[in-house]
């Protein structure tokens, strides 16, 4: 797996965000992907290069029972990502030590309109 796969994802300023994602050994048969022993990081950073501004890491909760890891930008993590586009992606580390990005692509990231 060395092109990752595109996943936009939309947050709005200063508000929670989390995405669940399901990984599989073959989807069109339902086999689920054994996960144990994999790492996963994933980033927000301003460009779409290691070495731009970090904005916010991911904090991620990985479920080996269900073969899916959620992903999480806390309200205050996501006040300090400037409205715009910036990126992201999932680095995923196999139990080898085999590295690759499984996802990546934009962070959209718009103003909330509700005073909370």
């Amino acid at each position: 797996m060395s092109i990752p796969k595109t996943m936009n994802v939309s947050i709005v300023q200063g508000r929670d965000f989390t995405r669940r994602l399901i990984f599989y050994q073959d989807y069109d048969a339902g086999t689920l992907l054994d996960i144990t022993g994999y790492s996963f990081k994933s980033q927000v950073r301003e460009h779409q290069d290691r070495d731009s501004t970090l904005l916010a890491e991911f904090t991620i909760t990985v479920d080996t029972g269900t073969s899916s890891i959620s992903i999480a930008l806390e309200d205050t993590k996501t006040k300090d990502i400037p409205i715009g586009i910036s990126w992201w992606d999932l680095a995923v580390t196999e139990p080898s030590g085999l590295i690759f990005s499984y996802l990546a692509g934009q962070v959209i990231c718009r103003g909330g309109a509700t005073e909370v």
